[in-house]
């Protein structure tokens, strides 16, 4: 078990998707797959043309997106494994996985000591979030503007598939025109995270202080499931 500041403090991808998907089963299995896409995503430089595709593919069945076209390719994919190197084919066969709590288990490394256990735990909680700290309903100010922005943020990412983090700022700025009071919403869009422990004078320069809690700027990258964006579309 976790509680809210472990969880914002874990740096084991594991562990923290044994959570996910353990008993507490708090995970949808679109969230879950686009984890293990955003995993592939962060080595992004190292998939080969057709391997990305596949991450694509991935993606768009989290979304119910054209699931017919993906059995098709999923299907030729496997038939033609022989021209991509066993790398290239754990990813494309991770992603593509019908069972997304077990690709999500394969997709994590396995413990704090290994290279993209930071990136991917920060990519679980740009998608899970704060599991422990229920915000309110924001769908009271979420009107066509604020829509329009979110979808456009969904929609349009940079080449390597991240969710554009000036987009995201205009949103958070049309949330705050529009009364939103949802600080940690606010902050995840603009790319600041809570902090947890104590904060000395000279750190407190760092840190923006709001309703007891400190936040900070973080290197966190925003992908395709990131919590605040689905909360103001609606997604789950």
């Amino acid at each position: 078990m976790m509680n809210g500041a472990q969880w914002d403090s874990c740096y084991d991808p594991s562990a923290m998707v044994k959570y996910l998907t353990g008993t507490v089963n708090v995970a949808s299995n679109r969230k879950l797959r686009l984890f293990t896409c955003g995993c592939a995503r962060q080595v992004w430089h190292m998939l080969r043309q057709k391997t990305r595709k596949y991450v694509d593919i991935g993606e768009y069945v989290a979304d119910n997106i054209n699931p017919r076209g993906y059995f098709a390719r999923a299907g030729a994919f496997r038939s033609a494994r022989n021209l991509l190197d066993e790398y290239q084919l754990m990813v494309a066969l991770t992603c593509l996985d019908d069972n997304a709590r077990k690709s999500a288990r394969q997709a994590a490394v396995p413990g704090e000591n290994y290279e993209g256990a930071t990136a991917q735990c920060n990519l679980l909680r740009d998608i899970f979030g704060h599991l422990f700290n229920n915000g309110p309903n924001v769908k009271q100010w979420v009107d066509a503007e604020v829509s329009a922005i979110a979808t456009d943020a969904y929609e349009n990412r940079t080449d390597k598939g991240l969710i554009d983090t000036g987009t995201l700022s205009i949103l958070a700025d049309s949330l705050e025109d529009k009364g939103c009071t949802y600080a940690t919403l606010i902050f995840h869009l603009r790319g600041m995270v809570r902090h947890h422990g104590p904060v000395s004078a000279e750190e407190r320069k760092q840190f923006v202080l709001y309703d007891n809690w400190y936040y900070k700027k973080s290197l966190m990258q925003h992908m395709r499931g990131c919590w605040a964006l689905d909360m103001v579309l609606g997604k789950s």
